[in-house]
């Protein structure tokens, strides 16, 4: 799974009156934003419901947007997609009521991310290209479009456009070297992402150069357990799987679930996503009990945030029929198998529907 790069913003405390609140809230905005930088969620998290507090009593509605943003960029970030749209369409609304624009682009970003996660692509591309364009007009001199651009070269790796999804990965990690310096802990996980990009053409070499970039500034940084290192070493992972180097695949999964499990708990789905991973590097090597008791955590975790039906579930039950299949137990293969195709079956068709209806109007 590709990593996505969010625009969180936090937030906590107490209010008096109305300039102290403001003064409250911006203090509770900075206190968020660290906590979400180390990957402290949890503490994210309680600080923004503050801050949504202390923002009742602001009278700026962009500041509102900010706060209630903020809190929907660390639901994204936790895997709460629903509660994530919910306040991020929140925080639009107040903003299209407001001239500032400062603030935008980071809802449109999660926006599109949310959109690329349930599916809905062309409103993703529609959200990335107009966090874009807002952040060019609000301040041409932002890194934070380097975010976007990742998250739209994310949306084309997923949709089948390799070539985009370099581009604008090769645009944002100019950006980040234009605008804040060479070796930059912000063009981790583009590197990463890129070597992503790399893998299916088996072009090795250049993503292994990627990945042992991104590694080194982690090392040099003091990053190497940051949540940041997960998204690498699952790619690094991804490569060596790709080559057949599965006992390499493994301890690079291992390692890397092992950072996603203490960062953002079981029930994460980038937890579910690299144990299935695992998972299916073990199975290659013939650990069969722990693969397929990683596959059962997975399932029950992609279910629960993608939907029973849903491309994530799909893929794990397939990997599932692989391990049935090595393990002799074809009755439970032709279950899973069977599901699996009837899940992309039935999101083929609606996407095709989509398809239709937008051809329509």
């Amino acid at each position: 799974m590709w990593t996505r790069m969010v625009g969180i913003l936090l937030l906590s405390g107490a209010f008096g009156s109305v300039a102290s609140a403001a003064d409250e809230l911006s203090d509770l905005l900075d206190k968020g934003r660290q906590a979400s930088s180390t990957g402290d969620y949890d503490e994210a998290e309680r600080v923004h419901l503050l801050a949504v507090d202390v923002a009742t009593h602001v009278t700026d509605p962009a500041r509102q947007a900010e706060a209630i943003g903020d809190l929907g960029g660390v639901f994204l970030a936790k895997g709460r997609f629903h509660e994530a749209r919910d306040l991020c369409l929140k925080a639009l609304n107040l903003l299209q009521n407001t001239t500032s624009k400062r603030y935008l682009p980071i809802v449109l970003n999660n926006l599109g991310a949310l959109s690329n996660h349930s599916g809905d692509y062309e409103d993703s591309e529609r959200y990335f290209k107009e966090a874009i364009r807002v952040a060019h007009e609000v301040d041409p001199n932002d890194p934070y479009v380097s975010r976007v651009l990742n998250n739209l070269a994310v949306l084309y790796y997923t949709t089948g456009h390799t070539g985009s999804a370099e581009k604008a990965l090769k645009e944002a990690i100019a950006v980040v070297e234009s605008k804040l310096g060479k070796d930059r802990v912000e063009a981790v996980l583009l590197l990463a992402n890129l070597a992503e990009v790399y893998i299916p053409r088996r072009n090795w070499k250049a993503a292994k150069a990627q990945l042992d970039k991104a590694l080194s500034i982690l090392e040099t940084s003091g990053r190497a357990e940051h949540i940041d290192a997960a998204s690498v070493l699952g790619v690094v992972g991804r490569l060596q799987f790709a080559r057949d180097n599965f006992a390499e695949a493994a301890n690079a999964f291992r390692s890397s679930y092992a950072i996603r499990l203490r960062v953002l708990g079981a029930d994460h789905p980038a937890v579910a996503v690299t144990g299935a991973n695992l998972a299916a590097a073990l199975v290659a090597i013939g650990s069969y009990e722990e693969a397929e008791r990683l596959y059962a955590e997975a399932l029950k975790v992609l279910e629960k945030a993608y939907g029973p039906r849903s491309l994530q579930v799909a893929a794990t039950l397939e990997k599932l029929t692989q391990l049935y299949r090595k393990t002799h137990r074809e009755v439970e293969a032709e279950v899973t198998v069977a599901r699996a195709e009837d899940i992309r079956f039935e999101l083929q068709n609606v996407v095709q529907t989509r398809s239709l209806v937008t051809s329509r109007k």
